[in-house]
């Protein structure tokens, strides 16, 4: 077979770090912004 071998991938999980939201200056200058939410997150490999 010619083709590279395929990989299996890594079981990963989500470890959620938090939430922001813009800022008074933001908001100030893009009004559509004060709806947004940026989340954080960490990726982990799972535990064998």
């Amino acid at each position: 077979d010619r083709r590279a071998p395929f990989a299996e991938p890594k079981a990963m999980q989500l470890k959620a770090l938090g939430r922001t939201k813009p800022g008074e200056e933001e908001v100030d200058g893009n009004p559509r912004s004060r709806s947004a939410v940026m989340r954080v997150a960490e990726r982990t490999e799972v535990a064998a």
